[in-house]
């Protein structure tokens, strides 16, 4: 007798996950579910995950007659944990979306694997991964207006997206260590001024000029950073469950300024000057801005560049992206509308397309004849850091291609929508999650 396993969080039971089962159970003589418990989904997904409890879950489940048994996993109560349900029941097959196919980002995913093989069984993936736009609606909420808006056909973006794919881009910027240290608030201290935490875990995640290239391996093929520098690490304190961060600290630094050749590479550059000493004045930001056949520019202000990291030390770019911040602190204004502001400043810099987002009223797009503006396509926010490092990564190539502004726009506040809803920069976003998104939002 085959014993087929597979797991997953269930989470409002739709076609799509009916469909998965379907299809595992036709691989063996029983099916196994392991559902996610919601300690488990919390940790994984953040603040307000899972939507519904495991005891509705797994109702949902059991009340499926292809299901032959469910078993809780993750931490909480008397769940297992995957290994530990696998080496008990040795399944003949285990199972998983085929959005999990390319393991290489999932270092869990593998060891599972390699203990399937271990006792002669195998893992299948199955199912199709753009298939769950009812989890997309749970996820951004209500998209009255939105497709009629765009007024664009999901097949003409995901061509979009299929001919960015084929660039392969040149990368530049800092790296950073972006270290979360994860702590509980106690009690005031008694003596001081101050409230007492205790550390209950920590993590790292790539961020900078990694974090771009994370997402840019998903958006294109094979992109190459042109220089390599010291990281810099920045330590973040936060407060749980709620994911608000309290404190900050970053270690001594120091960063060489990138020396530029006499010529960069052909096609794209993608530059994120995050203001840390690679890229240093004027002078060097323009001799890289004349000799790139087309740069795209990301120019990031933050705690540690504040009012000396500014876009207008750059002279050209053929596509540039801010945030609105950014954007009035380069023009000293604080009161003029910012599509006029953008407007300014594309002109200035001889730009093809230029982009401002906008937090949480999504972004604005421009490509010096026309504006488009999109509103946000999430309002559940886990952590927002890295969320103009998705912006911008997924958006480059598809301008160097001449994607229109729409398509610009969707894409990007898709990328954000994304990111936004996981903590820190511990997967990139995937192209299999962006094509879903699109296939949620258009007809």
């Amino acid at each position: 007798m085959i014993t087929v396993i597979a797991d997953g969080v269930f989470d409002g039971l739709h076609f799509g996950h009916i469909a998965h089962l379907q299809e595992a159970r036709r691989l063996g003589d029983r099916l196994v579910v392991a559902l996610a418990t919601d300690e488990e989904v919390h940790q994984r997904k953040g603040p307000g995950h899972p939507h519904f409890p495991y005891s509705e879950r797994a109702a949902m489940i059991r009340s499926l007659s292809l299901v032959d048994w469910i078993f809780p996993v993750g931490p909480g109560g008397t769940a297992l944990d995957t290994f530990e349900l696998i080496s008990s029941m040795h399944p003949g097959v285990y199972v998983k979306g085929k959005e999990y196919e390319n393991v290489d980002g999932h270092v869990q995913l593998r060891r599972v694997i390699e203990l399937v093989e271990s006792y002669g069984g195998r893992v299948a993936f199955v199912g199709d991964p753009l298939a769950s736009s009812t989890e997309i609606i749970h996820e951004i909420g209500p998209l009255t207006g939105i497709a009629a808006t765009l007024d664009l056909r999901r097949a003409d973006v995901e061509a979009w997206l299929d001919k960015a794919k084929a660039v392969s881009p040149y990368l530049l910027g800092e790296s950073i260590i972006d270290q979360y240290v994860y702590v509980q608030p106690q009690q005031k201290s008694p003596k001081e001024e101050i409230i007492t935490y205790r550390i209950t875990g920590h993590e790292k995640f790539p961020g900078g000029l990694q974090a771009i290239s994370s997402h840019m391996d998903e958006s294109t093929t094979a992109p190459h950073i042109l220089a390599d520098h010291s990281s810099i690490r920045k330590t973040r304190y936060v407060s749980m469950p709620f994911y608000r961060k309290v404190f900050s600290v970053v270690g001594d630094h120091e960063v060489a300024p990138y020396s530029v050749p006499v010529t960069l590479p052909e096609g794209l550059l993608v530059v994120g000057d995050y203001g840390h000493g690679l890229i240093r004045g004027k002078s060097q930001a323009r001799e890289i801005g004349a000799k790139a056949k087309f740069l795209a520019l990301m120019v990031q202000s933050n705690s540690l560049n504040w009012g000396y990291n500014l876009l207008i030390k750059w002279a050209r770019a053929d596509y540039f992206v801010v945030d609105e911040q950014e954007l009035r602190l380069a023009k000293s204004d604080r009161w003029t509308p910012v599509m006029e502001l953008l407007a300014e400043e594309h002109i200035r810099l001889k730009a093809k397309v230029s982009a401002v987002t906008l937090g949480h009223n999504g972004c604005l797009v421009h490509d010096g004849d026309r504006f488009f503006e999109l509103p946000a396509l999430t309002s559940r926010v886990v952590d927002r850091m890295g969320a103009g490092d998705a912006f911008f990564a997924w958006t480059a190539a598809l301008a160097y291609v001449g994607a229109p502004i729409k398509v610009i726009a969707l894409v990007g506040n898709i990328a954000g929508a994304i990111k936004v809803g996981t903590v820190g920069n511990k997967e990139p976003v995937t192209m299999a999650q962006v094509k879903r998104w699109v296939k949620g939002i258009l007809p």
